[in-house]
């Protein structure tokens, strides 16, 4: 680490926008002068503009844009030399090679000391993790709650917009957020330059929120709390920055919204929070993902951390994933662990096997199309296999224990189920974190994942009192179809969908 990083006031306040300053023994800087000012910056010229430091050392610029900040001038680091200190940590700023992780300096600062924490009134500190004290000086006012957002355009405090999705329980520290823009989708307004809707770069499978985020830069590289989806997930994926949230990929803990960044026993790493038990890892838990805690490592982790990007072909799938299809006629596919040998017979299932990775299940199932099988977490509404499949004769050794959270193998056809629990009524599905978002299928006794909008929803099929089944459909909302047979019903399109 250069010299520069031995002041927390030098660290940040370098030379730039202004152009090259000579310094020599007829023409002296104040440093202090110097070192009190911020510069300018631009991320997406060739020459950003920064120069050196008043100790010849480069510069590097940071893109606070994409947070809606001001981009300014930073000490330069390697992210492959360790750089990250206990003072200072390596923000992603240049293009990966297999010798260098160029990157800028950021001053870490506790959100909760004080406004002045950062020494100079253009920096604020940016709270990065929901549940420790940590932040980073950035250019970037942050906001208590949406009232602090005067922004026409960035309304919502994404503190306020946390606590709606995981409510009281998270015990999130959502103070020293940021503005950023909300409703993009069901508005049909545009995002600011460098930024996408959410909910129209990603399938409604996804359950992406409606916000706008900002677009990946060149070299794929996303703000802090925020990760660029085709550096982690597959190469198909859209160049977008996606919050880091719970369960979610990393590379850094500076991409993690919440927790640490911590490996996944396959290959990758991703935010997660330390616990002891399951009920630790349920404060986490939202329509996103359920978690259960890996009590060896002591890790919440969700099942959705092994299902891997937007694929077409292999080629698009990172490190050992396939790309795997689960339903006929899907025109895109998931990047998949490929099945252990795939095609022969396991005592758990007769098409391979798979391992069992940071305490997830995961079940050998075949494709919707010709290929390798995949392995699959055995989430809720995921396959698991009943009885012996014809062509193989094998009979699973135990079908419920292929499934995650205490959930039961529950019959849809004769050799085949999916991972559920029994139930009587709706409220049954719903009290069982595991089942929350599915309703009772009767007959069967057994909780389905809801249907999507615009799909047909069972008009017999009621909850108590006569009405009609809402709970059965993604929206929440069973409706008559409109010009149809009498007593027809389809699930209502999703607000905001």
């Amino acid at each position: 680490m250069n010299k520069l990083l031995s002041s927390r006031g030098r660290a940040l306040f370098v030379a730039a926008a202004i152009g090259f300053i000579t310094l020599s023994s007829s023409c002296k800087v104040d440093e202090t002068s110097f070192n009190a000012k911020l510069f300018v910056c631009n991320p997406s010229a060739v020459d950003s503009t920064c120069s050196t430091d008043s100790n010849g050392a480069p510069m590097a610029c940071v893109p606070a844009y994409q947070l809606g900040g001001q981009n300014f001038c930073a000490g330069s680091c390697d992210r492959k030399a360790g750089s990250d200190g206990a003072e200072t940590v390596c923000m992603a700023t240049g293009a990966e090679t297999d010798s260098v992780a160029p990157g800028a300096v950021l001053i870490k600062c506790d959100p909760t000391a004080g406004e002045d924490v950062c020494g100079n009134q253009g920096l604020s500190c940016l709270r990065t993790d929901l549940r420790s004290s940590d932040g980073v000086c950035l250019t970037v006012s942050p906001c208590q709650s949406t009232a602090d957002c005067h922004d026409p355009t960035r309304a919502t405090c994404m503190g306020d917009l946390l606590t709606t999705t995981y409510g009281a329980k998270a015990q999130f520290q959502t103070d020293h957020t940021y503005c950023l823009q909300s409703g993009c989708n069901a508005s049909g307004s545009a995002c600011s330059p460098g930024e996408s809707c959410l909910r129209k770069m990603l399938s409604r499978a996804a359950l992406p929120p409606d916000i706008c985020v900002p677009n990946c830069d060149a070299n794929q590289n996303c703000p802090p709390n925020y990760f660029c989806i085709p550096a982690l997930y597959s190469k198909a994926s859209p160049p977008i920055c996606i919050p880091g949230l719970p369960g979610f990929r990393c590379k850094t803990k500076l991409d993690c919204l919440v927790g640490d960044c911590v490996p996944s026993g396959s290959g990758f790493n991703f935010c997660s929070t330390t616990c002891g038990s399951d009920d630790d890892c349920a404060q986490l838990d939202s329509e996103q993902e359920t978690f259960i805690c890996n009590k060896d490592k002591g890790q919440c982790i969700g099942s959705r951390v092994f299902i891997g990007g937007l694929c077409h072909v292999d080629a698009d799938c990172r490190g050992s994933e396939i790309c795997g299809f689960t339903s006929t006629g899907a025109k895109d596919g998931n990047c998949f662990l490929p099945c252990k040998d795939p095609g022969v017979p396991s005592p758990t299932s007769p098409y391979g096997s798979c391992d069992t990775i940071s305490s997830v299940p995961q079940m050998c199932i075949p494709q919707a199309r010709t290929a390798p099988p995949i392995c699959v977490p055995t989430a809720f509404g995921n396959p698991c296999f009943l009885g012996a499949v014809p062509a193989t004769g094998v009979l699973p050794a135990s079908a419920d224990a292929n499934c995650m959270g205490g959930l039961t193998c529950r019959p849809v056809s004769a050799t085949t189920g999916i991972c559920s629990s029994l139930c009587l009524t709706d409220d049954d599905c719903i009290k069982n974190r595991f089942s929350a978002t599915g309703y009772c299928q009767i007959p069967g006794n057994f909780c389905r994942t809801p249907v999507k909008d615009g799909d047909a929803c069972d008009p017999l099929a009621t909850s108590p009192g006569g009405v009609p089944h809402n709970q059965q459909c993604v929206s929440k909302s069973c409706i008559a179809k409109p010009a149809a047979t009498a007593g027809e019903r389809i699930c209502d399109k999703t607000p905001g969908w």
